[in-house]
């Protein structure tokens, strides 16, 4: 719990605003009172598929490292605490939720409007019918970076108004 307390302040510090999931007082209905500020008639929602396994611990250390000024000795704990699985991030470990924001909050900084994350979904809002294709297609090499893809099975493409 003590690891937790050390990375929360430098992580919750860095993230941009519009990340909504796992952090102190946001939720999802704020995440959708943030979304209609949007300007776009159409939001797509997309699903990063098995997020949490396959998030990449030598990329997620670096960046803790480079990005947020987690020090050596925190970053030894970090790694210990997550080597009883083989990979990614062990669902149900207390770290998990705050590793994963820390782990897309490169990603999230390349957007800067019409964009808001509530953990592994990822909301953007357009206003041109085919306007979702254009956005697919910029993620596909930013996540293919860190070693994610799109759940293409879940993604969703709605009316605004409907948020």
């Amino acid at each position: 719990m003590y690891l937790k307390l050390q990375l929360t302040q430098k992580v919750n510090n860095i993230l941009a605003d519009y990340v909504f999931g796992y952090r102190p007082g946001l939720d999802m209905k704020l995440l959708k009172e943030y979304a209609k500020t949007f300007s776009g008639r159409y939001v797509l929602h997309i699903d990063l598929e098995k997020f949490f396994d396959n998030i990449d611990r030598k990329i997620l250390i670096n960046h803790l490292k480079t990005n947020f000024g987690v020090e050596d000795s925190v970053l030894v704990r970090v790694s210990k605490s997550l080597s009883r699985t083989g990979r990614g991030l062990p669902q149900g470990n207390v770290l998990s939720p705050l590793l994963s924001n820390a782990y897309l909050s490169a990603f999230d900084n390349a957007f800067t409007k019409n964009y808001a994350r509530f953990s592994d979904d990822l909301y953007f809002a357009f206003d041109e019918a085919s306007g979702e294709d254009t956005i697919i297609f910029q993620l596909i090499p930013k996540l293919n970076r860190l070693g994610l893809s799109i759940n293409f099975q879940k993604i969703e493409v709605f009316n605004a108004e409907r948020l």
